[in-house]
């Protein structure tokens, strides 16, 4: 008898566990994931796809209220379309900063030439023009009476053959630049800006025997070319330089003529600064 009650129970739990209702695929792995423990997405399961979907982009209303592995695709392929759209947008925005280098080299390049071509034709203007350093000034000077003087020592410098004396119809301007502004300056007498009528007359008023001659009658005057002020910015960069010793404006040619300290040697046909770093590197 006891061995007949034993089998009538257990073909009880059998019958009972054939008539029970199959546990839902998502419930037999809730072993293996603690969020997904209902047939439906959890509350906890929705907040962190809401969090996800916010960082990426806008958020697909369909997604929400879907089982969480569609969802979860869904996401993803929405991440990859937008990593697709923001690459193109890298590539096509890195295509317009090349074209924008390019212009910006041409660009800078025409500038460069243009500024080149000004500065030529400014100073090219100025080929006739000298400025005097060191003469005398009075209260009671006039235009006449300064520009009698200069036209005397100019006839005093000029060499005494091969030219007739000068005489003020030689002269498109004579005139008295003002006082200088800084104050280790003020005391000295304010320049003179001199033009001639002939750049051939200006010119040789800078050789060798006229710079000779000027510093043993006039020793405490000088003569000056007329730079532009590019041309004075430049040759101030050059004579900064720790490299040189001295530099000097060819008028006749229109470039500098560099002394360098090591050597004592000379850098010919310098244009500008940047010519002269360039030509400095040759020569070391």
């Amino acid at each position: 008898m006891a061995h007949q009650s034993r089998t009538q129970a257990h073909n009880t739990r059998s019958r009972s566990r054939e008539n029970s209702p199959a546990v839902p695929a998502s419930r037999r792995s809730s072993q293996l994931s603690p969020a997904l423990e209902t047939d439906g997405p959890s509350s906890q399961t929705e907040f962190d796809l809401s969090k996800l979907l916010s960082e990426t982009g806008d958020i697909p209303p369909d997604l929400m209220g879907q089982d969480p592995q569609q969802a979860m695709m869904k996401v993803l392929l929405h991440i990859a379309r937008s990593q697709s759209q923001i690459t193109q947008s890298l590539h096509s925005h890195q295509d317009q900063l090349n074209q924008l280098k390019t212009e910006n080299r041409e660009l800078k390049s025409e500038v460069k030439c243009l500024s080149e071509d000004l500065t030529r034709m400014d100073q090219y203007s100025r080929k006739a023009v000298m400025t005097i350093t060191g003469l005398a000034y009075t209260e009671a000077e006039t235009p006449s009476s300064l520009e009698t003087a200069v036209v005397d020592m100019l006839n005093a410098l000029s060499p005494s053959s091969g030219r007739a004396q000068f005489d003020r119809y030689d002269f498109c301007a004579i005139h008295r630049n003002k006082r200088p502004s800084r104050p280790n300056e003020r005391e000295r007498p304010p320049t003179i800006t001199v033009k001639f009528l002939r750049y051939t007359d200006k010119d040789m008023f800078f050789t060798k025997s006229a710079n000779a001659r000027r510093k043993q009658v006039y020793p405490d005057i000088g003569f000056h070319h007329n730079l532009c002020p590019r041309l004075i910015e430049e040759q101030k960069l050059i004579n900064d330089h720790t490299a040189v010793k001295f530099v000097q404006f060819q008028g006749v040619n229109r470039w500098f003529s560099v002394c360098l300290n090591q050597s004592n040697t000379f850098l010919n046909f310098i244009r500008s600064y940047e010519h002269f770093v360039v030509e400095l590197e040759k020569a070391s």
